[in-house]
């Protein structure tokens, strides 16, 4: 991949953002048309058709082939040009490069050169974990990892996508079943909210309390809500403060109600979870 070093995955993409429709996208220098085969396994081509260079985004998706918009060429997951209009047989040696795709942590990532030996989230030969220098976010596709995340030799890019892919998670999850938002806290942690702290000594006491919670905002009208900004802040090696506005929808989509929380986490032995939550008031 162009202006990327070989054997690194680079997150291209939120996973919530990948789906069945085109979805074009610029990683490390190269443009990428990303979207999912008919199974959900997420499929990466060069952007550009074998024919006249015209981006594949701008076509549709038909199984899990693109379709060329302009004459009409349609590709394979492997970048193979499958079929021309009218299902006459594609020409000699039509094909548009294809990327090893995975998701991993709440992202779709794309292998930068050939096929890789392990995952994104393994440690072997050049693919390492998040947190490393060798796995990174492609700058360039800020807008599909929400926030816009700046590129950095230090490290805060993958810090601000593990973070919001962990809060990512942790959203669905609640939608689903609040009571399953629990086991991203400790034991015991802390609540505060409407001027009354709680605190919660085991997940099973929190689990409790999110289903009430959970009781009232459905009796609002809310079915879901998504983060309206998103900021951070490191605190030492293990901790960080997180801040989050928080919209919450009805079933059209429609905000009803808006609110900030605050979360103090702390990761241990390799994971975050949330000592503290802040609500707030307005």
């Amino acid at each position: 991949m162009t202006g990327s070093a070989p054997g690194i995955w680079i997150a291209v993409a939120q996973s919530r953002d990948v789906g069945r429709d085109l979805l074009a996208c610029d990683a490390a220098g190269r443009k990428l048309v990303l979207y999912r085969r008919e199974s959900g396994k997420p499929v990466a081509l060069d952007d550009e058709c074998w024919h006249r260079l015209l981006p594949l985004s701008n076509g549709r998706r038909e199984g899990d082939n693109v379709v060329c918009a302009y004459h009409g060429l349609a590709y394979g997951p492997d970048g193979r040009c499958v079929s021309a209009r009218l299902g006459r047989p594609p020409p000699a040696g039509a094909k548009v490069r294809s990327y090893q795709a995975a998701e991993w942590d709440g992202l779709v990532w794309v292998w930068a050169d050939g096929n890789a030996a392990v995952a994104p989230g393994e440690t072997a030969g050049g693919a390492v974990r998040i947190g490393s220098a060798q796995a990174r976010l492609a700058p360039e596709c800020g807008e599909h990892v929400k926030g816009r995340v700046p590129d950095s030799k230090d490290g805060s890019a993958i810090m601000q996508a593990e973070l919001e892919a962990l809060f990512g998670a942790y959203r669905d999850a609640f939608i689903e079943r609040a009571a399953s938002a629990a086991a991203f806290y400790s034991e015991p942690c802390v609540t505060a909210r409407a001027g009354v702290v709680r605190v919660h000594p085991a997940q099973a006491d929190l689990a409790a309390f999110f289903t009430e919670v959970d009781t009232r905002y459905r009796q609002r009208g809310y079915t879901r809500f998504d983060n309206v900004t998103f900021a951070w802040q490191g605190l030492g090696a293990n901790s960080v403060l997180v801040t989050i506005h928080w919209v919450y929808k009805d079933r059209e989509g429609s905000p009803i109600w808006e609110t900030t929380f605050s979360y103090n986490l702390f990761k241990c032995e390799g994971t975050w979870k949330i000592l503290m939550q802040t609500m707030h008031d307005r």
